[in-house]
C-alpha cells in the first residue's frame, strides 16, 4: 500500500524501493543471513523511504538544487518512516526492528549522517545495508535532479566513500557484485 502510495508522488520511488529491497536481500544472502534475517532485511529495504508520502511532492521532485529548508524537509523522511512503520510493525515479532533499522539508513560509518549522527557500530548494520543499497540505486538511477551514473563512476564512488559514508565490509560485497553485473554486460554485448 505504502509503495503504491509513493507511486502517486514519483514515478521512481517504487521502483526505487523493490530495488533496494532485493539489493539488501543479496547482500544479506553472501552475508549467511537466515531466511528470517533475509525476510526482514527485504521488508526493511521495501519500506525504507515510507516517510516520502508525507513530503511535499514539489520538493520531491524539484529539478533545481534545494534550498536548505527542503533539503532539512527531505531529511526527515527517514524518521517519518521511523514512525509509521513503528505503528503498523509493532506487533509482529519479525518485523519489529524494522522501524529502528529504515530510522537510521541514511547515517554513515564517520558520523556524519542523518538524523542523530551515529557513526560505526552504533548504526544497526542492517541500517549500513539498505544505505548502500539505496545509494548505488541513486546512483544508477536518472531523476529530475541528476543524470545516472555509470557502473565505474558508481564504484569509484563507493571507494571513496569506503569507511566515511559506508561501512567497509559492506563496499567491498557491492563493488564485487557491481563488478560482476558489469564483466557479465561486456560478455552479453560481445
Amino acid at each position: 500500500v505504502f509503495v503504491d502510495i509513493l507511486e502517486q508522488k514519483e514515478k521512481y520511488l517504487p521502483n526505487h524501493s523493490y530495488n533496494v529491497a532485493n539489493w539488501c536481500r543479496e547482500i544479506g544472502m553472501i552475508l549467511g543471513y537466515d531466511q528470517k534475517e533475509l525476510a526482514r532485511l527485504t521488508y526493511a529495504g521495501l519500506l525504507h523511504d515510507i516517510g516520502k508520502c508525507l513530503i511535499d511532492t514539489d520538493v520531491l521532485n524539484k529539478s533545481q538544487p534545494l534550498t536548505e529548508k527542503e533539503k532539512d524537509l527531505v531529511k526527515e523522511h527517514s524518521v517519518i518512516s521511523h514512525r509509521i512503520s513503528d505503528s503498523i510493525l509493532y506487533d509482529i515479532p519479525l518485523l519489529k526492528d524494522i522501524p529502528k533499522i529504515i530510522k537510521h539508513h541514511h547515517e554513515r560509518y564517520d558520523g556524519k549522517g542523518y538524523p542523530d549522527g551515529l557513526k560505526e557500530d552504533e548504526v544497526p548494520f542492517d541500517s549500513y545495508i539498505i544505505g548502500i543499497a539505496d545509494a548505488v540505486d541513486a546512483m544508477l538511477s536518472e531523476r529530475p535532479y541528476k543524470k545516472a551514473m555509470t557502473l565505474t563512476d558508481v564504484i569509484q564512488e563507493l571507494y571513496r566513500g569506503k569507511g566515511k559514508q559506508f561501512h567497509p565490509a559492506l563496499v567491498d560485497i557491492r563493488v564485487e557484485r557491481l563488478t560482476k553485473a558489469q564483466n557479465q554486460l561486456e560478455v552479453n554485448l560481445i
